[in-house]
């Protein structure tokens, strides 16, 4: 046996003894015990008791790594539930899964998630996306037995806490478009220090345009980086084409181009990122053209972590420092989280690389950066059935840095102070065993105070973008087809969203606008073929439906649908496919920017001949969405083993 691994049962056994018993357990005798309910009254407790107690009761062997259950903790547990049932309430807030060996045991492992591949998918119907708050960690459960379902009507009062992944607003559904889970192990093990870095490594992230490293140029607002803000860019369809949110929530914009900046996020503590790679309008609204991507945050930790990280660039500069304390308490029904990190990166010029040796050489190539960044989290269970939680995220970023470049202009030392926060609060209420009801609401808020000193004069700019919203989502079972019952989350909600650009040395440059958005939603997954393994080529056949409809304030009304198909010919092969609208809302300074010229050397634009080049930009206050249209036909093999595998591939097609 490794000697990483470990036994959890009776403290006393030893691991000769615990090998021996592993080899003989009969794993079919398990599982068919398991399906006898028998009472449970366990305390919370740390993880490691909590699982030696499990396995005294049941009839499984655990083995499990030290590294993994270290500094965790188990909920309380108590009532009539089969070992396995009780098994997944101990692990269910731990991101740990659990699979059954050939000889009995019971091992318990990390996430079924590597850097490319899909969510695994439970077999009883646990998986998806995290617009609710009440996203717990992934689970994967191997060769365990169906649930049974009169039990759990014998116990109404039992709600189980169904995954929710991005990409669906119903527990338990699995998804029928790409999505990709990032997890907190993967993070750790990247070595990269912030949020930004992280994502601009995803081989689905076009890392140009609104992103550190790259320089401002004349090639439209998509390359602009006023703020040296990070951005999230699916496809390399557009910042403003991708949506990002935070534990299932919008954020504000950052700037003029309004894409949300994720250099605030600390990523110590990110718990995982979700990336679904499909248009998803139909869900979420505008901006979901290429896809969503959630970070979610940790949410349950007791005790305290301190991490510090120092790096730099074998060529000089480019020094990165970032340190940060985590710490978490849990009293009972109510626990808390807090997390600090500060993070400072020096800056590159153009006269620390060869490459540039003929540019301006004190011209930043990487701007020099600081960051503070503060995350606070508290869940309180209020009753059995109603649990309210909330969160807020503060930050702010300071940018100084030199901008020249050619030696015949002005040099301009361009600072930017960019304070943002986010507060949210969810309201949950498990009505029944079937229905659950989610109230959410944030108020987000992002500003960017910028000043440029020339020789000559000086300038400032101020960016304010405010987002608040509500929403109210109710899911549960309706029943009715004799292959499964079809699940369904429906709701609606109202947002405001408001920008101003002020400017006090240039009051007339000023533009600003606001809009209220008021929507509705549904979503549906219909089991036309009841699952079962005794079908060979037809073991599964799920459909899922959604529709969103939104109206704007500014510019009229959208409606948008998606349909998704699910089939498993054969257990551990699943085939899916959808096809859907999306739209994207025209920005402010689309709409409302002053029309402006300005007189280029043609040159500069790469045009022969010499001579000047008039750029004109300007808004058009009578655009409407822009559209598009998309579809993925994909498949997902998983191959059992030692270390189980998900193999995915995916076609899709953005008609944009």
């Amino acid at each position: 046996m490794n000697d990483r691994f470990r036994t959890a049962i009776a403290a006393s056994a030893s691991a000769l003894a615990l090998i021996c018993a592993a080899a003989t357990i009969d794993a079919a005798h398990a599982v068919d015990n398991d399906n006898i309910a028998i009472e449970w009254n366990m305390p919370a407790q740390p993880l490691t008791d909590a699982l030696i107690a499990w396995s005294e009761r049941s009839d499984f062997v655990v083995l499990v790594e030290d590294d993994l259950i270290a500094g965790l903790q188990s909920p309380a547990l108590s009532g009539a539930y089969t070992s396995q049932e009780a098994l997944d309430r101990l692990l269910a807030a731990s991101g740990l899964a659990y699979r059954i060996g050939d000889n009995g045991t019971l091992i318990v492992t990390p996430r079924l998630q590597t850097a490319s591949l899909a969510v695994p998918t439970d077999r009883d119907g646990a998986v998806s996306a995290g617009d609710a708050r009440r996203a717990d960690p992934l689970e994967e459960r191997v060769d365990r037995p169906a649930q049974d379902s009169e039990g759990e009507q014998e116990d109404s009062s039992v709600v189980p806490d169904e995954i929710v992944v991005t990409g669906t607003r119903i527990r338990g559904a699995p998804p029928t478009a790409p999505v990709r889970v990032v997890t907190r192990t993967e993070i750790d093990q990247s070595g990269f220090g912030d949020v930004g870095d992280l994502v601009r490594s995803f081989p689905e992230m076009f890392a140009g345009g609104q992103n550190p490293g790259v320089i401002a140029s004349t090639g439209g607002a998509g390359n602009q980086n006023v703020s040296n803000a990070s951005t999230v860019n699916l496809r390399g369809v557009g910042t403003d084409a991708t949506l990002v949110l935070l534990n299932g929530r919008r954020l504000a914009g950052d700037t003029y181009f309004q894409a949300v900046d994720i250099s605030a996020i600390p990523l110590t503590a990110v718990d995982r990122v979700e990336i679904v790679t499909d248009g998803a309008s139909s869900l979420y609204g505008s901006d979901a053209v290429a896809g969503v991507v959630n970070f979610i945050l940790r949410e349950e930790f007791e005790g305290a972590e301190l991490t510090a990280r120092i790096g730099g660039a074998t060529r000089g500069g480019a020094v990165e420092q970032s340190y940060a304390a985590l710490g978490g308490i849990a009293l009972g029904r109510f626990h808390a989280l807090a997390n600090y990190e500060y993070a400072r990166q020096d800056g590159v010029t153009a006269g620390e690389r060869d490459l540039t040796s003929e540019a301006v050489a004190g011209a930043h190539l990487l701007r020099p950066q600081e960051r503070h960044s503060l995350f606070l989290s508290t869940r309180g269970d209020l009753t059995d059935r109603l649990a309210l939680s909330a969160d807020a995220i503060l930050s702010n970023r300071n940018v100084d840095y030199l901008h020249q470049p050619f030696e015949t202009a002005a040099p301009l030392n361009i600072s930017t102070d960019s304070p943002a926060f986010t507060v949210g609060s969810t309201l949950e209420w498990d009505m029944t065993q079937d229905w659950r009801i989610s109230m959410n609401g944030v108020v987000s808020r992002s500003r960017n105070d910028g000043w440029t000193r020339s020789p000559t004069s000086d300038s400032n700019t101020r960016y304010e973008n405010v987002l608040d919203y509500a929403e109210i989502l109710v899911e549960g079972s309706i029943g009715g087809l004799p292959s499964g019952d079809v699940r369904t989350a429906f709701g609606g909600g109202w947002r405001h969203e408001d920008h101003q650009r002020s400017s006090e040395t240039a009051p007339s440059l000023s533009v600003g606008g606001e809009r209220d958005i008021g929507y509705a939603f549904a979503e549906a997954l219909i089991p036309l073929v009841e699952e079962s393994q005794e079908r060979f080529l037809l073991q599964s056949l799920t459909v899922s439906l959604a529709v969103r409809f939104e109206d704007y304030s500014d510019f009229g009304s959208t409606t948008t649908p998606k349909v998704g198909v699910r089939y498993e010919p054969f257990e551990r092969l699943t085939l899916r496919g959808t096809w859907g609208e999306s739209f994207r809302a025209p920005s402010f300074q689309q709409l409302f920017s002053a029309q402006t010229a300005l007189l280029y050397p043609a040159s500069v634009f790469r045009e022969p001949g010499g001579g000047d080049v008039i750029y004109a930009t300007g808004g058009n206050p009578d655009l409407g969405p822009e559209r598009s249209r998309s579809w993925t036909a994909g498949a997902d093999l998983e191959v059992d083993g030692d270390a189980p595998v998900t193999l995915s591939a995916t076609l899709f097609e953005i008609d944009y």
